[in-house]
C-alpha cells in the first residue's frame, strides 16, 4: 500500500471525509458540544398539539363552520395568485405580502366588506395558528395598516349586510297582526300556503313582544326551555 493509498483509502477501505469549519473555542463555548435528548421537550410539544386541536374541536358547529369558510377562501386565494404568478405556494406561506395580498383580494376580487375581511384574516390567522403554521406579527401589523383606509371609506363600510335596523314599535305591530296564512316567499322550495296553528301565533307575539321589552337577542330568547315558551303562548 503507498502513502496515497493510506491517507486517501482504497475502494476496499473508503476514508469518511467530514467537511467542517474551524472555530475559536473560546468564542463559541458551546463549540465541540453535542445537544442532550431531552424527552420533556417532546412532550410539551405533544401536549401543546393535543391542547391546539382539543380546542378546535370543542368549539360550536357553527363556529367551525365559519372558520372552515375562510381558510377555504384562503386557499381559493392561493388558487388565484398561483394563476397570477405562475407559481404555486404553500398555504403555510404566511408573509406581509401574502397576507397583505389577501386582503387586497377579498376586498377587489370578492368585493368583501371591511368588517368582513378583517374577521376572515383574524379567523385565517387563528386556523393557521391550529395547522402549526406560523404567523409573523410583521404580517398581522400590515394588515392592519392595510384595513385602516377601507375602514375609514363610508362606500366601502356599506357593503354587505351593514349593522341590523333596530325594531321599531310599528314594525313589532305588524308582526303581531301578521295573517294565520303566510304565502310562501319568492325563490322557496315549498310552493304552498302556510297556515300558522294559532297555538304558535299567539307564542310568536307573547316572543316577540318580550323581546322587544327586555332589548333581547335571538340567542336569548331561543334559551327559553318548552315549558317557558308554551307558558308565554298559553291563550289568555
Amino acid at each position: 500500500m503507498t502513502a496515497t493509498e493510506g491517507e486517501h483509502g482504497t475502494l476496499l477501505e473508503p476514508v469518511e471525509v467530514v467537511y467542517a469549519e474551524l472555530v475559536d473555542e473560546a468564542e463559541t463555548p458551546t463549540a465541540g458540544t453535542v445537544a442532550e435528548y431531552d424527552p420533556a421537550t417532546e412532550v410539551l410539544a405533544a401536549l401543546e398539539m393535543e391542547a391546539a386541536e382539543h380546542l378546535h374541536d370543542v368549539r360550536p358547529h357553527k363556529t367551525r363552520s365559519g372558520y372552515a369558510r375562510d381558510w377555504a377562501l384562503w386557499e381559493e386565494y392561493h388558487d388565484w395568485l398561483a394563476e397570477q404568478r405562475s407559481t404555486r405556494l404553500p398555504l403555510s406561506s404566511i408573509t406581509v405580502g401574502t397576507y397583505v395580498g389577501f386582503v387586497k383580494w377579498l376586498h377587489a376580487v370578492q368585493k368583501a366588506a371591511p368588517n368582513s375581511i378583517e374577521r376572515r384574516v383574524t379567523r385565517v390567522a387563528s386556523e393557521a395558528r391550529m395547522r402549526g403554521y406560523e404567523v409573523p406579527k410583521a404580517a398581522r401589523a400590515a394588515v392592519t395598516q392595510a384595513l385602516k383606509p377601507l375602514k375609514l371609506d363610508k362606500e366601502r363600510q356599506a357593503r354587505g349586510r351593514g349593522k341590523a335596523a333596530a325594531i321599531t314599535p310599528d314594525d313589532l305591530r305588524k308582526m303581531n297582526t301578521a295573517p294565520r296564512e303566510r304565502a310562501p316567499q319568492e325563490g322557496a322550495r315549498r310552493r304552498r300556503m302556510q297556515v300558522v296553528p294559532e297555538l304558535a301565533r299567539l307564542r310568536d307575539r307573547s316572543l316577540h313582544t318580550m323581546r322587544f321589552a327586555v332589548a333581547g337577542r335571538n340567542a336569548e330568547m331561543s334559551e327559553l326551555d318548552d315549558s317557558g315558551i308554551q307558558l308565554v303562548g298559553r291563550r289568555p
